[in-house]
């Protein structure tokens, strides 16, 4: 009888989780959680492979959620993603924690980019210290650029989709801009990098990073707000298919 109160009681503590954090667990690409706090290998949490590599001297350091990477500002110090076929998006959703210093020049933040071709782009442009997002078509930039600085060295949350219509680019959870485009992004054989625009060290991050999230289709806002205020793992992870009981109940027994 005990053991049957326990299951009953699981599944409807699974079923809260899954139907409170509704984020479709088929769009997920890449989950970088960056709580090794160690190491040169940063795992995907999404389960898919998409292992990264620290290159240089990025540095472990406490961050929003546990541990983040310290970037130092240098062209040869960031993370390398290999590429892979299914970072080549038409449709997309970028979101990271950000906690930056101004440098007066552009911080390069997740990007993939080969030669002048962006499939997508997250950066902070410099003379108004914003975010802008999104990606290259037809030998033009199509982004979103928001209107709260963000070289305070604190900690904001960065987010852009796009969903071959409207490109959205969101600051701490608000929509600040917001640009239809119907344009197909440039695909590319390109790695995806954290801390620096592509891998030749171009733009490179002065601060700390912390979970970043890629997704193959547009979030809607209140998913984006969703991953804001629970965290990727709470937001994100609880719907991740696992095969295995034991998986979720971990994770239910840490919130």
């Amino acid at each position: 009888m005990k053991n049957l109160v326990t299951i009953l009681l699981f599944i409807i503590i699974s079923t809260f989780i899954v139907s409170s954090y509704a984020i479709d667990p088929k769009i997920i690409v890449a989950i970088w959680l960056l709580d090794e706090n160690k190491g040169n290998v940063i795992e995907d949490s999404s389960g898919n492979g998409h292992q990264g590599e620290i290159q240089g001297s990025v540095k472990w350091i406490k961050g929003k959620f546990s541990s983040a990477l310290e970037f130092p500002g240098k062209g040869d110090s960031y993370v390398l993603i290999p590429h892979d076929e299914a970072f080549n998006l038409t449709t997309f959703s970028i979101t990271a924690w950000i906690n930056l210093k101004d440098t007066g020049a552009y911080h390069g933040l997740v990007e993939k980019v080969e030669g002048g071709t962006r499939n997508f782009y997250m950066a902070i442009y410099p003379n108004d210290k914003v975010f802008y997002g999104g990606f290259r078509a037809n030998n033009a930039w199509n982004n979103a650029l928001t209107k709260t600085p963000v070289l305070d060295e604190k900690w904001h949350y960065l987010a852009v989709t796009y969903d071959q219509k409207d490109i959205r680019g969101y600051v701490d959870g608000i929509l600040e801009d917001e640009k239809s485009f119907n344009l197909k992004p440039e695909l590319n054989n390109g790695p995806v990098t954290i801390g620096v625009t592509g891998a030749g060290g171009a733009e490179p991050t002065l601060g700390l990073i912390d979970e970043v999230g890629i997704f193959n289709d547009a979030l809607a806002a209140n998913d984006v707000n969703n991953i804001m205020k629970n965290g990727l793992e709470r937001a994100v992870m609880a719907v991740k298919p696992s095969g295995k009981l034991a998986v979720t109940w971990g994770r239910i027994k840490r919130f």
